[in-house]
Order: structure tokens, then sequence, then C-alpha cells
């Protein structure tokens, strides 16, 4: 193989095809590379270039950290089986040659180009120890599973910490897209845009970042679940259901179709503001206990902010009653803890004071904004928008605008219910798999054969006739058509039918108005 000259930004070629019969082509064919940096070509993993190793670019316009690999480190195999002894015979054929392969196109291969069978297995595997990590205590083993639908949902703010996100920004481009377009989106909001960008933002290491400043932490989970929600969409997973907790119903409102991602990060940005300015402040706490125990606790100024769980809430209000409770919960030895909201009391009566302004603002800053109305996607099968605000499903047509948002931000979370809707709705609560190689590997076609059990003896005992009808050597050739079986080595015969029908191909070879069999289609 002729290694590809150095020196070429892009990775560009063209083909010329002269054929016998007269027909004449040229392709320009060009590397995945150029579209989705780290993505290779079927090739043997030794035949690889040094530059293609090298660092590259950084990312981030003031980082100064580089881009170690646009290539990810660690790969899902999958595989299966008919039964558990053919599987592990398989894997351990896989696990010799597993070496000599391109680590991307293997799981490109055994995801999308083998049949998925009863009993399966899957391993992670770490692209420089792929034969260790194909070991049989390494590999997990289990039976396939039905079918089933999936939710997606979205926490709240609170779960933010320095660089969230920034290893997916490294190896999809995609994904770092995603946050440059939210960038732009709130660059454009006039006097009110942001001094910061959220990809900086997301770059900034743990000593120095702001990530726990109200303003900022708002914009940068609903980014960062957006961008989520975009890179699982390229690999085709997609939800039935959505549901979101607190502010955490922005990004699920995106990813139920309902709204742009412009849309999504400007409202979170004004939300952030305006909790930003908030003078008075309180505590929030995380209580393990049921509605019904909670409420001799509860005094004025004192609220349930949060129903997470059936035995799970979150309380909200003024400090001094925070505190009286916090002191009594513990004394009853009841699960108890101050959650870190800087002062902020969401979801209480604090929030009151700040709705009218989050929901004008807002609504004066969508209206001016050139927001892109292909960026809400319409498709079919639109996931389910369940709403912890109504503790419901949310009827067709449905759209939040910024006086919902308003009442997300003042109203208690009723999260348990919404759930409860959704589990009615036979929605699988779960991760699930997607398509996630698919657009970076190619097919390899020169895999050790598949193992068979013949323990039970069925297969055995059977007339050539029937072998040669089963074990076809030989594929269907359009001119040729089949090999018929029991015919001898010597004598080979062949039976096709040909016609205009099956074959369109013969429609391009006249004499006047009379289709004729070319004479260089003769065997």
């Amino acid at each position: 193989m002729t290694p590809w000259p150095s020196g070429f930004s892009t990775t560009r070629a063209s083909i010329n095809s002269f054929g016998y019969g007269g027909a004449n082509a040229h392709a320009i064919i060009e590397g995945a590379d150029s579209i989705l940096p780290g993505t290779t070509t079927h090739v043997r993993r030794g035949q690889l270039n040094e530059d293609e190793e090298s660092p590259k670019e950084v990312v981030g316009a003031n980082s100064s950290l580089p881009e170690l690999s646009m290539r990810r480190s660690e790969f899902l195999l999958i595989f299966s089986a008919h039964d558990s002894s053919t599987l592990k015979r398989n894997i351990e054929r896989y696990r010799e040659v597993a070496e000599d392969y391109n680590i991307s196109d293997l799981a490109y291969t055994l995801g999308c180009r083998r049949s998925a069978f009863f009993n399966c297995a899957y391993s992670v595997v770490r692209e420089e120890d792929v034969e260790e990590d194909l070991m049989e205590h390494e590999i997990t083993f289990g039976k396939r599973g039905k079918g089933g639908n999936i939710a997606f949902i979205f926490t709240g703010q609170g779960a933010q910490s320095a660089q969230m996100g920034r290893e997916l920004m490294l190896t999809f481009p995609s994904y770092l897209d995603t946050i440059r377009k939210l960038d732009r989106a709130l660059q454009s909001l006039g006097t009110d845009a942001p001094k910061w960008t959220l990809e900086d933002i997301l770059m900034e290491p743990e000593a120095s970042s702001r990530i726990d400043d109200v303003e900022i932490s708002q914009p940068s989970c609903t980014a960062i679940q957006i961008a989520i929600v975009d890179l699982l969409r390229l690999w085709n997973v997609k939800p039935a259901a959505c549901i979101g907790h607190s502010s955490g119903e922005i990004a699920s409102a995106y990813a139920a179709n309902l709204i742009s991602a412009e849309e999504a990060i400007i409202s979170a940005f004004y939300r952030g503001l305006g909790v930003g300015k908030l003078t008075v402040t309180g505590k929030m706490l995380a209580v393990g206990a049921t509605p019904e125990e909670i409420q001799p606790y509860l005094v004025e100024g004192l609220q349930i902010a949060c129903f997470n769980s059936p035995s799970s809430l979150t309380l909200s209000g003024d400090t001094e009653p925070a505190a009286k409770a916090l002191e009594s919960l513990k004394a009853d030895n009841v699960f108890v803890r101050e959650l870190r909201t800087s002062g902020r009391a969401y979801h209480s009566h604090h929030m009151k004071l700040i709705g009218d302004e989050y929901e004008n603002r807002l609504t004066s800053a969508l209206s001016h904004s050139q927001l892109n109305p292909l960026s809400i996607r319409k498709e079919r099968g639109t996931p389910v928008f369940f709403s912890s605000v109504k503790a419901e499903k949310m009827p067709d047509g449905f759209k939040p605008g910024p006086s919902y948002w308003r009442e997300n931000l003042e109203s208690p979370v009723r999260f348990t219910e919404a759930v409860k809707a959704a589990l009615s709705d036979e929605v699988e609560i779960s991760q699930n798999g997607g398509e996630i190689v698919r657009k970076t590997g190619l097919p390899i076609v020169d895999l050790p054969r598949i193992s068979w059990n013949y323990s039970a003896g069925a297969m055995r005992n059977k007339s050539r006739l029937d072998e040669e009808h089963r074990l076809r050597k030989f594929q269907y050739h359009d001119l040729l058509g089949t090999r018929l079986p029991g015919c001898s080595s010597d004598q080979q015969q062949w039976r096709n039918m040909l016609d205009a029908k099956n074959f369109p191909w013969l429609d391009d070879h006249k004499l006047g108005s009379q289709s004729v069999l070319p004479g260089t289609g003769y065997y």
C-alpha cells in the first residue's frame, strides 16, 4: 500500500474509469477525516502514518490545552451468538486478531454489521490494550432483552462542576459546534450579551473556574444538555419521552422539539441573570421523608420545593425557618442535608420577587433575537413532553414560552408525578445504546469466521444435494444466475432468468425500439 503524501490539509483523490463498452466515469473521493476528525479508513493498525498520531489545534478561544486526540481511547465491542459456548469461542477468535485492525472499524463491524442473537456480551476496550480487555473475565455476558422506548431525564442546576464536558469538546467536533452555536446566540443579545463564552467557561481549570456563579452555571448546565442531545441525535439515539427537573425542563423542551436550541439557551441565560440579582437570601434542604412525614416541620417561610421521589423532598425558603428545620430533622434522625445554592431558595416565594422581570426580559429578548426557525426539529415520532410543573403529559401543539418558564421558576417541582405519568405511558427509563460508531467506522471483511455448535447433531447426515443447496459456494450472479445444486464439478450448470424488470440496464442497449443483450454481456 502506498502511503498518502504529506503536506495536504485535505485527503482527496480523483479516480477515472473508462469502460470497455464506452462508459466513462469520474469520481472525486474525500477522506471522512475532513468531516469527522479522527476517522480513519479501513487499514491495519501498522499502516497509520505517524502524522495521524500528533496533537492537533487547541480548543477554546483563550485555552492553551492541546487537543490530545480527536480519536476516542475506549470503544464498545458487542458480540452475540445462539448459545453461550459459541459466543465465547467467537470472542476468543476476535481477541486473537483484534490487534491487527483499526479499533473504530472493529467496533463498527461488530455493532452494525452483525446479526443480533439471544446470547450477548460486551466489553469496553482500550485501543492500546484491546487484546487484554477481551479476556473472558473482562467481558459482561447476558441475554438479549426486549426492545422498548426510552426517556431522557434532565437534571436541574446544582450538578455543575469545573471542566464538565471538556472531553466531549475535545473528542467530538459536532459537540463543540453546538457549544459555539449557543455562544453565538448569547452574543446576539446586544447590551445583555455576556462578556464570557460558554466554550471558555467549560475549559477553565477548577482553581479559577466560575462555573458556580449563578449567572454562569444556569446557561452552562443547559448548554451541556443541549450539546449532548445533539450528539445523541447524530448517533440516532432519540427519546420517546422527555422529563426535566427544575431548570432541566429547558433542555427537555428542546429534546422534545418544542423549542429551538437558541430559545433554550436564551431562556436559561435570563433565568440565571434574574436569580443573580436577588438580594434576599435563603436555604434549601434535601430531606429523606414523604410529604406526609415532613408536614410537622413546615412553618411559615418554608415549603416543599421539589418532590424528587416518594421518599425524597427538597425544602426551600427563608434562612431562619430552614435552619430550625435542619436542626429538628437531625434531632429526629431524619436524613437531611443543606444544599449549596449560594443563598438562593429556588422554587420558593423568593422567586416571585424576580418572576415578573424574568418573564418580561425573556419575552423582549426572544422577540428581538434572530432565531432560526429551522433549528426546531419536526420529525416523525416526536418525543412526548412530560411537565414537572403541571405533573402531566402536555398536549400536542404545546409550546413553552416566557410565562411557562416563569411558572417553572416559581412553582414546586412535581418530578415524582411526572415520572409516574411517563411510566404509565410504558416508557422505559434506562440507558440505551445507539448507532454510535455508524458515522465513523468501516466494515471489516476479513474477520475470522464465526463458530458453530454441532453438538446436537441436527445438521449431520444430509445429502450432497441438500448441503449444496443450503451452503452455496457461489453467490448469485446477474448474468449467470445460480449454480444448480447436484451438478458435476466438471460440467457445472447455471440457471438464470433475464428480463428487463429485474435487470433495468438491459434496456440501455437497443436496436431501434428492441432491447438487445450486448455482445460483451455473454459469458
